[in-house]
């Protein structure tokens, strides 16, 4: 569910992915293409992790803060960008940044926030981006 709530909100924020935006079964399809400069350029919302905080052990319960992570990968194949408004890899990551960060989707304790972002080499012919985000989560688990 988050990560449809994720594509769902830049879909509707970031204007020069509206319709480019796609789950990481894409990605793992994009990653087997042989030809990846051909590859429709957007985004790609996928888990990356999840990150245990404090604990607590009372009132029967076993508690715990987790962070659920989820990366964005930004690609602009070839040198053509993705044609809109002259979109670039730096414009298109902050626009990500700026729609995710301090955001709380339905049933999140806290907001999103930064991890940390890096180029990645997705082979010739392509740019990607990467951006991780983090939101606040909780486990409560009973004996």
């Amino acid at each position: 569910m988050l990560i449809q709530d994720v594509i769902d909100r830049l879909d509707d924020k970031v204007t020069a992915l509206t319709g480019r935006i796609h789950a990481a079964e894409d990605y793992t399809a994009l990653l087997q293409m042989k030809g990846i400069t051909s590859a429709q350029g957007g985004a790609y919302v996928m888990p990356s992790g999840i990150r245990g905080g404090r604990v607590e052990a009372a009132t029967g319960f076993f508690t715990q803060m987790v962070d659920e992570i989820v990366a964005v990968v930004i690609l602009v194949p070839g040198e053509r960008g993705l044609g809109r408004q002259g979109s670039t890899i730096d414009s298109l990551k902050q626009a990500v940044i700026n729609a995710l960060c301090g955001w709380v989707p339905g049933d999140a304790i806290g907001p999103f926030q930064l991890v940390r972002g890096a180029m990645i080499n997705l082979g010739d012919g392509a740019l990607a981006f990467q951006t991780e985000f983090s939101v606040p989560d909780q486990l409560r688990i009973s004996p």
